[in-house]
């Protein structure tokens, strides 16, 4: 059992307009969950003050110190939730595993995880000039009934049961998205959404034999819509969909499980960073 004070000046400063206070309002405790010392649980108790805004154009009439160790109205620690989240983005765990090890709930070693793999993840997609797609299949489709336009009821895909992957196929930036439903609309608005100058760097666009992905190619990047035969672009260029193949096997063979019944954008960010944890080498074709 550790007892904590407050020594940083900086915290007795209004979170609205910056005004240092002088003026005390009332002590709080507060106790925090930290880091696991020599697999032991910490016990933290923070006594800090409540202090009165002496800024009259304020709006806000008291506060309660804060750090950037222990947020405001946080339970946890940064350094606690920053491990939560690595455990799964780095250390290859389930949010489940990482919950049950560091004793938080799900909803916050998911939101852990999620935090962690967008401060790692690039914020905008990279340039690509080889891009490859394909797809997998998660698991069994999931329905459910709802309401049609004309009064009677409709079944509605919740979860479709194949996902397409969207790699870069030589710069080593492996997955780069992934869409759920195998469709040429659903690739289309992906690559749709990128800039245009993303789209005009895509020199060669590797797939499979299924017209799917050629019909999105061709609306989505008509400057590579001219098709070679399969076999010569294949010899001419040296660009295979092994790649594609290759990372998705990885995230297969480590990620099925952690997939469970994860949302469409979990499931990318977890692939993601599955796919990081690999050496660049081990994914070329």
């Amino acid at each position: 059992m550790l007892a904590l004070v407050t020594c940083d000046e900086q915290a007795r400063c209004c979170p609205d307009c910056g005004v240092r206070s002088g003026r005390p309002h009332s002590w709080v405790r507060n106790r925090p969950r930290d880091l696991p010392v020599a697999g032991r649980r910490t016990g933290l108790t923070w006594t800090k003050r409540r202090w009165r805004c002496v800024n009259e154009q304020c709006r806000r009439k008291a506060f309660t110190e804060a750090l950037p160790s222990i947020p405001p109205r946080s339970r946890l620690t940064s350094r606690l939730r920053t491990s939560v989240g690595e455990a799964v983005a780095d250390r290859g765990r389930t949010v489940v595993q990482a919950a049950r090890d560091f004793e938080v709930s799900w909803p916050v070693a998911n939101t852990a995880f999620t935090a962690a793999a967008e401060a790692a993840l690039p914020k905008d997609t990279p340039p690509v000039t080889h891009l490859g797609i394909d797809e997998t299949r998660r698991g069994k489709a999931k329905f459910r009934l709802v309401e049609a336009p004309d009064g009677g009821e409709i079944w509605e895909v919740v979860a479709d049961r194949w996902h397409v992957g969207l790699v870069d196929l030589v710069g080593g930036a492996g997955l780069l998205g992934q869409v759920e439903g195998r469709t040429a609309a659903s690739v289309s608005a992906w690559i749709g959404a990128q800039t245009r100058q993303w789209r005009a760097g895509v020199q060669v666009v590797a797939i499979d034999m299924g017209t799917v992905f050629k019909a999105a190619v061709r609306d989505s990047l008509p400057h590579v819509s001219t098709w070679w035969p399969q076999i010569l672009a294949a010899i001419t260029t040296g660009v295979t969909n092994s790649a594609s193949e290759g990372i998705y096997r990885a995230i297969k063979t480590d990620a099925v499980h952690l997939y469970a019944n994860a949302l469409e954008y979990r499931r990318t960010l977890i692939g993601r960073c599955i796919k990081d944890s690999y050496k660049a080498a081990m994914l070329q074709p």
